[in-house]
């Protein structure tokens, strides 16, 4: 864990690149982004109704100050028992050349490839939901998505192609604007190129989690947030490989989560699999993903409940920004009735 000098010192370096080498005579650029979709499924649980679904409706703005320092704002519509608006990420950066880039605002977390690829629109990644360990922090995934703090990056580098970025900032259960602790969040991804259209990666997380903190209650399998009872020592490991080679998408990726209770030892450890193929024939991409999450029944953050899915399904290009999908889904929950759903995805970005 990081001190929070030593987090202060890191905002002060980045305040004093941008004074000091910023090009005035630089033209500021702006472009504005976003994305949507719209969803319908239908499921033989409980009452087997169908319903309609209005997704995430993403805006987001990036662009330029300088030659050298670029920035990106992202914010989310989407009802969660009313209408709401998440900021979810907003990030200044200095880049010094293509191995060091200092930036600071709020984050996708350096965890791993699909967090740090598909952010929020769903027509950028093949199915129709993320795998079930990355959910949201909200929708009961089980990894720190969002990171506010100062993040430090390279890309590219050297004949290996490292890429590779280092974050430091507030940790679970904090917010945007302030963190619940003294102790600082650590995360690193490091991941490679070095064969074409293949990239290899490994990401660890270290944080301590305050007594009190509030941990979303999908997380407990509850319908209400809960406070940790104890401080609790969180440490994530993981790895990935992905594979986008002609018409070939391979991807995989694993985590394993480690919260270790200071006060009574409780430890448990939390493990998260997908596995996700597709082969596109043009503008028709067929594809299968399969979803683990495995639980702890020691663990104190997360309640037991081991969780798989099966899914197959189909996307359809209409053009680049927008893709009709469709897929199915056989979802398995320990300790529930397993579920079928056939799910229909309209998908556009503009």
């Amino acid at each position: 864990m990081l001190s929070e000098k030593s987090v202060f010192a890191g905002f002060f370096l980045l305040s004093l690149c941008i004074s000091q080498f910023s090009s005035p005579a630089h033209a500021a650029t702006k472009a504005i982004r976003g994305f949507a979709d719209f969803n319908f499924s239908l499921t033989d649980a409980d009452d087997g109704r169908s319903q309609f679904r209005l997704g995430q409706y993403d805006t987001y703005i990036t662009g330029s100050l300088t030659d050298k320092i670029t920035y990106l704002s992202e914010v989310v519509f989407e009802y969660d028992e009313g209408w709401i608006l998440d900021l979810e990420r907003l990030w200044v950066r200095y880049k010094f050349n293509d191995a060091l880039s200092v930036s600071t605002g709020k984050f996708h977390t350096a965890l791993g490839f699909w967090n740090r690829n598909y952010h929020h629109g769903a027509l950028l990644h093949t199915s129709v939901d993320r795998p079930i360990y990355l959910f949201f922090e909200d929708e009961g995934g089980i990894l720190p998505i969002h990171t506010t703090g100062l993040l430090i990056s390279g890309i590219d580098i050297g004949s290996s192609r490292i890429y590779y970025d280092v974050m430091v900032g507030n940790g679970l259960g904090s917010s945007p604007t302030e963190d619940n602790d003294s102790a600082k969040s650590i995360s690193v991804y490091v991941h490679s190129k070095v064969i074409e259209d293949v990239d290899f990666g490994v990401s660890f997380y270290s944080d301590s989690v305050s007594e009190g903190a509030v941990i979303d209650a999908h997380a407990h399998g509850g319908d209400e947030a809960l406070p940790l009872g104890e401080d609790v020592d969180q440490l994530i490991m993981s790895a990935n490989v992905s594979v986008n080679k002609g018409n070939v998408e391979l991807l995989t990726e694993f985590a394993q989560v480690t919260n270790k209770g200071q006060r009574t030892g409780t430890k448990g450890t939390t493990t998260g699999l997908y596995a996700l193929g597709a082969y596109s024939f043009d503008d028709l991409t067929p594809f299968f993903k399969f979803d683990l999450l495995d639980p702890d029944d020691a663990d104190p953050i997360f309640s037991p409940g081991k969780t798989t899915a099966f899914s197959v399904g189909v996307k359809y290009d209409l053009s680049y920004l927008a893709a009709v999908k469709v897929q199915y889904t056989n979802l398995d929950v320990e300790g529930a009735d397993k579920e079928n759903l056939l799910r229909t995805q309209l998908a556009i970005g503009f």
